[in-house]
């Protein structure tokens, strides 16, 4: 059985600062690279997912408490067995699987799956057999809420853990957790956000290919902060990697004290993406998410070509942009596809890019 982690009543390690949370992400990182993620590319996606499912199964229990407590209908995005609290959380092992099931107690659906009369195997089966094709197929429902197709769209790619061993995986998933119940020292800061911040440097490390999605976050504050973007207008990214740019931008966007109606339209109708890599979809979704990005307006498909693979969440998305903040491709190219669309034809991404910028800004 892996390791437990007490993390009860947030009894977690103090984050006293960046290094610390860096500390304690190399730590999980450290798991899966022991396992079959041994690279970025691998390891961060991986996390990335973990990450995601844990701050929602927070936020949702937050919710249905809030609604709870002023008598109003809450109906949560995942149902037991598929909520983190059931099948990934730690549960106590002095206590029978049956018990702690009837209870609904924290861990049960993981304490079925590893302990007395559990299998070998049977951990993994639930997790790439079960809750994966689950979450894939939330979208799918007619009457599916917009966190819905969020969670579907993320985990649309995604048929199978990396990790081979149970015991890794688990060793992951208890470590997550705990970090989701460290004290973090600075206020209105939440740990996953953090801890995905942490994570994302090692996209663009030397040598590794996926810094294609990746951009300093010192540029991009550099750049928001001269651009200077203000409340009730659009921004857009049309190459938007793992978001860097709209997050940098809801920041700053938030620094200038928004109304109710102001941060509500901000959550949910400022911040505008396309992206095509179906790898970098899941990561630039969670990490909207859980920077409070309620709703991340996210189109996956080619920008250049126009052809789509997802645009439901994109829905109502204006014409044209107050601002365009993007790190676009260079030395890709591009065919006759894509060179349709533009007055002045080039095979270089870049080009052709340019003038998709220029047509999207609005006039001031």
């Amino acid at each position: 059985m892996p390791k437990k982690i007490a993390t009860n009543n947030r009894s977690g390690k103090m984050i006293r600062s960046q290094a610390d949370m860096d500390k304690a992400v190399k730590a999980i990182n450290n798991i899966l690279r022991r396992d079959k993620a041994k690279g970025a590319r691998l390891y961060v996606p991986e996390l990335t997912w973990m990450f995601f499912l844990r701050y929602l199964d927070l936020m949702e229990e937050a919710e249905a408490q809030k609604a709870t407590a002023l008598a109003t209908a809450f109906t949560p995005s995942l149902s037991a067995p598929y909520r983190w609290r059931d099948w990934a959380a730690p549960f106590d092992h002095k206590k029978p699987a049956a018990e702690l099931k009837a209870a609904q107690t924290p861990g049960w659906r993981r304490a079925e799956l590893t302990g007395d009369g559990s299998t070998l195997g049977d951990y993994l089966k639930f997790v790439n057999g079960e809750l994966f094709p689950h979450l894939q197929k939330l979208g799918e429902n007619g009457n599916a809420t917009d966190k819905q197709k969020i969670i579907a769209e993320i985990f649309r790619n995604k048929e199978r853990t990396v990790l081979a061993s149970e015991t890794n995986l688990q060793d992951a998933l208890d470590r997550v957790h705990a970090l989701s119940e460290a004290q973090v020292s600075e206020q209105h800061m939440f740990p996953m956000s953090q801890a995905l911040e942490s994570l994302l440097p090692s996209l663009g490390e030397k040598k590794n290919d996926g810094g294609q999605f990746f951009t300093p976050r010192e540029i991009i504050r550099v750049v928001v902060k001269v651009v200077n973007p203000k409340l009730s207008r659009t921004a857009y990214d049309p190459c938007g990697g793992t978001c860097g740019f709209m997050i940098e931008t809801f920041k700053h966007l938030m620094a200038q004290h928004p109304t109710a109606t102001q941060i509500q339209q901000l959550k949910t109708e400022t911040l505008w993406v396309r992206e095509d890599a179906a790898e970098a979809i899941p990561i630039a979704l969670a990490n909207m998410v859980l920077h409070g990005i309620d709703l991340p307006r996210m189109w996956h498909g080619n920008t250049l070509t126009r052809a789509e693979t997802y645009g439901e969440l994109f829905a109502g998305a204006p014409a044209q942009y107050d601002y365009v903040f993007t790190n676009p491709p260079f030395g890709s190219k591009e065919g006759k596809d894509a060179q349709q669309h533009f007055d002045y034809k080039s095979g270089k991404a870049q080009i052709l890019f340019l003038q998709h910028i220029i047509s999207s800004l609005a006039d001031d």
